[in-house]
């Protein structure tokens, strides 16, 4: 298996022009931005060439990313990957659990 991994956050630091004031950046060049974190984490089963995308993106009263983050994907979501993390950026500890269906037939099937 293998990761990527993308965090970010902005913050009122971060920004130097606010649409409203420490809730949505809009510096120059860069679209509308809320504040918070975001996160874009890939994973790859090399055994089956399979990619799963995470994504979180802040939003008004959304700033945090959640202790879990579920995502699914593929067929019939057969892939599930709870990601969880702790400590805070940049030393985040993460944790990515797996859970797969195997379908016997996979063209006939219609559910796991």
């Amino acid at each position: 298996m293998q990761n990527a991994v993308e965090y970010k956050t902005v913050s009122k630091g971060q920004c130097k022009w606010w649409y409203m004031p420490d809730i949505v950046c809009v510096d120059p060049g860069d679209p509308f931005v809320s504040k918070g974190e975001y996160l874009k984490l890939n994973v790859t089963n090399k055994a089956i060439s399979h990619e799963v995308a995470c994504n979180f993106v802040a939003s008004y009263g959304h700033e945090k990313l959640p202790s879990t983050l579920r995502c699914t994907g593929g067929n019939f979501n057969e892939i599930t990957l709870d990601v969880s993390w702790s400590g805070s950026a940049p030393n985040f500890g993460l944790k990515v659990e797996e859970l797969w269906y195997c379908l016997e037939k996979p063209l006939t099937n219609s559910n796991p």
